[in-house]
């Protein structure tokens, strides 16, 4: 059993047992400039909002370039997220001595959030409200807070390659839907971000197990068309040649757009199981059957009349039409039983797809489910032992806040220059 959870990493992205894996927002694989480490958090924030892009005045635009700049100082500064509100709220307190002593090339970003700090509030309004917006959230909920505000990520990749580890990530317990989709989204990007690092070539191979892809996916149309660019350049591209073994699942193919659903279907491997679609039975039966011109669906007589009558004279063919052969053969897509799949393998790599063929689950460990409360209990163990307690990375947190908070005081404390006022003065006889 020890042996076993050490091959184990389970990660209760809710935070609900007290516990938390730490995801931090900024964190460097290897050589990147402090800008690309700025850009990922602003990534997610285009890919969940896409709309901000049609608000160039206060929404994208001003977001992009306020986050840009914190993103650089933060991530130099060995600060988090966290800080951010700080940074922002009031810049002309902030010491940026410090990092500009270690690194000059941040010269840009401390010109801007000096020139911020003696602005007119309604423009600084203007020019932060935006991102603002978005990072309230790591300062309002706990659990984000710890989550996302940690120094240190608890998954290192690289390390999971090493000794060959079993990462599972649980978002069962998280309700909140945008939440629960920066979540999925932040640790699914993550883990592109060090496969892009690790390169091309023969490495490791990762296996990538996605369930319930719609869970990723955001119904709204323009949020669609990115998402579908990522996934097809995640099938098409990353899984061929970055040596990942991906497995994607989910419900129905109606659940997405027609982009989407033709990139999933551009998969090697697919296996079918029972669909209630009728229109997603039929796409199923034309693209996995091959149309028969002479498949006949019956015979009409042929009739020759002479002075003696009409009489049979031969029979002619009418063969199903492509449409009908579709329809007919979609059965077989919605009239499966339990456990019953249809799987079309991958014979070779930039081959033909193999012919469909029946499979069934019904005979393997019949009758035998999960213990649900041991379960339920393993995960509670897991995620202890694997995780955080909230309490201590909160006060982590604050320990690097305070001494930005005592600063601010003094700072606020100090007496302004100038010459002291005279004191009055008394004359008496």
């Amino acid at each position: 059993q020890e042996r076993l959870w050490s091959r184990v990493q389970y990660v209760d992205m809710s935070g609900r047992t007290g516990h938390v894996t730490p995801w931090p927002l900024y964190y460097r694989f290897g050589d990147e400039s402090w800008y690309e480490i700025s850009q990922r958090y602003l990534d997610v924030i285009r890919k969940m909002d896409p709309y901000l892009q049609t608000a160039s005045i206060e929404g994208w635009n001003p977001l992009w370039r306020v986050g840009t700049y914190t993103g650089m100082i933060l991530a130099a500064g060995n600060y988090q997220i966290t800080e951010a509100e700080r940074l922002l709220r009031n810049p002309k307190r902030w010491d940026f001595s410090q990092v500009l002593a270690n690194h000059p090339e941040l010269q840009p970003a401390v010109t801007y959030f000096r020139e911020l700090g003696h602005v007119s509030k309604q423009v600084h309004g203007r020019r932060t409200e935006s991102f603002n917006n978005k990072i309230a959230l790591f300062s309002l909920e706990p659990t984000m807070k710890a989550m996302f505000g940690a120094a240190e990520p608890g998954v290192n990749w690289d390390q999971v390659m090493r000794q060959r580890k079993i990462v599972l990530l649980d978002f069962r317990h998280e309700h909140d839907v945008e939440r629960r989709r920066f979540k999925m989204l932040w640790v699914f990007y993550s883990l592109l971000d060090f496969i892009k690092h690790r390169g091309v070539g023969r490495h490791i191979p990762i296996s990538l197990i996605i369930d319930e892809l719609s869970s990723l996916f955001s119904v709204e149309v323009m949020t669609g068309e990115v998402f579908a660019t990522e996934l097809g350049e995640l099938i098409n591209v990353i899984a061929r040649n970055y040596m990942v073994w991906l497995t994607i699942a989910h419900q129905e193919l109606f659940q997405f757009p027609e982009q989407v659903q033709k990139t999933l279907m551009a998969m090697g491997t697919q296996i079918l199981g029972n669909t209630t679609d009728r229109d997603t039975a039929i796409s199923l039966a034309h693209q996995f059957f091959h149309y028969d011109p002479y498949l006949v669906r019956k015979y009409e007589p042929v009739y020759m009349s002479d002075g003696g009558g009409a009489y049979v004279v031969d029979h002619r063919s009418i063969e199903f039409t492509a449409g009908e052969q579709d329809l007919l053969r979609s059965y077989a897509f919605s009239d499966q039983g339990r456990f019953q799949f249809l799987v079309a393998p991958a014979v070779v790599e930039g081959g033909a797809r193999g012919r469909l063929r029946p499979i069934s689950l019904a005979r393997i460990d019949p009758d035998m489910y999960p213990d649900e409360e041991l379960v339920a209990r393993t995960r509670e163990l897991l995620s202890k032992r694997l995780g955080q307690p909230v309490e201590r990375l909160l006060a982590e947190i604050e320990g690097r806040l305070k001494p930005i908070d005592q600063r601010d005081r003094k700072r606020k404390k100090k007496p302004k220059r100038g010459h002291p006022k005279p004191r009055a003065s008394v004359w008496t006889k």
